[in-house]
């Protein structure tokens, strides 16, 4: 139940019924706090904590509540092991499109640049026309300081891979 009211709220944002999205938030959030991992059905235990995090980062994102989606997304990072910091970069370049989406460009350079560097921390290049796409979107204020170091960073992350 959960899982599907946290795809239901993702899939209302995407379609812009912010009212909608929330309230199966709520249902998402109401059913997950009941729910038992490790008791339920094994195919439902792929729905654990940072998956459903990542519901609610993603359904924040869409219905512009970005400073709620990005300190959920904070707590997501810091919580993560390791060996799976490379989430951090999708997490990370999905906020920065998120800010684009919504017109807050410095946001989204400045996190555009966090993923750059976690995606260098990690070794991950593969995430990199993740970051292209972004850039494609910035360029039209390339002469604000913080898309300029964006577009710079990136530049200099395709020539180390390349």
């Amino acid at each position: 139940m959960a899982w599907l009211a946290a795809r239901h709220a993702e899939e209302s944002g995407a379609l812009g019924d912010k009212a909608r999205a929330l309230q199966s938030w709520e249902q998402a959030s109401e059913a997950f706090s009941i729910a038992d991992p490790e008791e339920d059905r094994v195919w439902t235990r792929f729905l654990d904590g940072d998956r459903f995090d990542s519901f609610q980062i993603s359904t924040y994102s869409k219905i512009g509540k970005l400073e709620e989606a990005e300190e959920i997304a904070r707590s997501v990072i810091a919580r993560l092991p390791e060996l799976d910091k490379k989430r951090a970069t999708i997490i990370l370049g999905d906020i920065a499109t998120a800010h684009l989406i919504h017109g807050s460009i410095s946001d989204a350079a400045r996190l555009g640049r966090e993923g750059l560097i976690a995606a260098r921390q990690t070794g991950s290049a593969i995430w990199t026309p993740r970051f292209e796409v972004l850039a494609q979107g910035l360029r039209r204020w390339q002469h604000q300081p913080s898309v300029r170091a964006f577009l710079e960073d990136l530049a200099t992350a395709k020539r180390r891979t390349a």
